[in-house]
């Protein structure tokens, strides 16, 4: 077989290599393993004997300042033993060089002045072995440097078709990690809201747009007097059951018309527990809604304010009592006082002396 047929039966196993494993990247969601298939499949689509993929850090689903070089860090390995990574920590100093030149800008390139050679002659030093040729391939998306792949050659040079191969196939696998990257910060936002209503003092529920639960938390469960379980896709109105209520009670509504300004709800009722007793709670309704302001969920906050009630109450009876007290004697006060002010009556000094002593009792009784 001539050159060119071998030249051309070698591009189609490289395509269909290349197709196979973008299909497998595309599925996959879990980061780990989508970073080693990315860095083996790279590294035996053009024969390379070894290979790492620094990818940026990210904690918590937030980045870290750019500026850093600190926030690359070396995610997979390929025929490296992990008791040598530490000598690869050089090539992380390339990140900025790799970073200008996928965006094209030459002059921010040419001021790092960072020779890639040197960097590749520092690692064989640290590892006591040379490694070859080195290609640093960017993986970006959108002009945004996700994170390189390294690859290491010693058998022959890479050619212009080994670059074009694997130039189609990083851009495929940047946007695999970004996928993988946010379906991974999705579920940890997701853990994280679960965490804050499981554990939330309060009670909360979400609602469905057509007011069925969704999600209901412990806290709101005890107040119902009922399991978790049993609210799940039960009709807002057979959960939460209110008497004496005040405002907008939108689990016993008809319909939605109320939220028609996008804003969120406020009643206070009796809270029906089943056999029986009462919990007095504040419920709050918060809408959240689409990009066309579509209601798609309801976000319910009940708060028992039972000792709330019972110390209002209290204030009320406190100071009616307080009031009875003081009616008594002031009005005794202020009789005698009008009495003995009365020009028409001339009062003997017996007379006014007892009137003034009661006056004084009174006021004593006051204090």
């Amino acid at each position: 077989m001539n050159v060119p047929a071998l030249m051309a039966t070698y591009q189609l196993r490289q395509r269909e290599y290349l197709l196979r494993i973008t299909r497998a990247m595309t599925s996959r969601l879990d980061l780990p393993s989508l970073l080693n298939l990315i860095l083996s499949s790279a590294a035996e689509m053009v024969g390379c004997r070894a290979g790492l993929l620094v990818l940026e850090k990210e904690e918590l689903g937030f980045r870290q300042p750019r500026a850093a070089i600190a926030r690359y860090e070396i995610r997979a390995l390929y025929h490296i033993q992990p008791q040598y990574l530490a000598a690869f920590e050089p090539l992380l100093d390339l990140i900025p060089i790799i970073r200008d030149e996928a965006t094209n800008d030459e002059a921010a390139a040419d001021a790092h002045n960072i020779d890639l050679q040197t960097r590749v002659r520092m690692v064989e030093e640290r590892l006591g072995m040379p490694l070859g040729q080195i290609v640093g391939l960017p993986l970006t998306y959108e002009d945004e440097l996700l994170g390189v792949i390294y690859l290491f050659r010693t058998e022959y040079a890479f050619t212009q078709l080994d670059w074009q191969f694997l130039q189609g196939f990083a851009d495929q696998a940047a946007i695999a990690v970004r996928n993988a990257r946010l379906y991974h910060q999705l579920e940890t936002e997701r853990s994280r809201l679960e965490t804050i209503i499981e554990n939330s003092a309060h009670g909360i529920m979400i609602l469905s747009a057509d007011r069925r639960v969704l999600v209901i938390n412990q806290a709101l469960a005890a107040m119902l007097g009922i399991t978790p379980e049993e609210a799940l896709d039960k009709p807002c109105h057979e959960i939460l059951v209110m008497s004496n209520v005040q405002g907008d009670d939108l689990c016993q509504a008809e319909e939605m018309s109320a939220f028609a300004s996008g804003e969120g709800l406020h009643a206070e009722g009796d809270l029906s527990r089943p056999g029986g007793g009462r919990l007095a709670v504040s419920v709050t309704y918060t809408p959240l809604v689409d990009d066309e302001g579509v209601t798609v969920n309801l976000v319910v906050n009940v708060h028992d304010i039972t000792r709330f009630r019972e110390e209002e109450e209290m204030k009320s009876t406190f100071a009616s009592i307080i009031s009875h007290e003081l009616k008594t004697p002031v009005a005794l006060i202020k009789g005698y006082a009008h009495t003995l002010a009365r020009p028409d009556a001339a009062w003997d000094a017996d007379t006014a002396r007892q009137s003034l002593e009661i006056i004084e009792e009174e006021a004593d009784r006051l204090e």
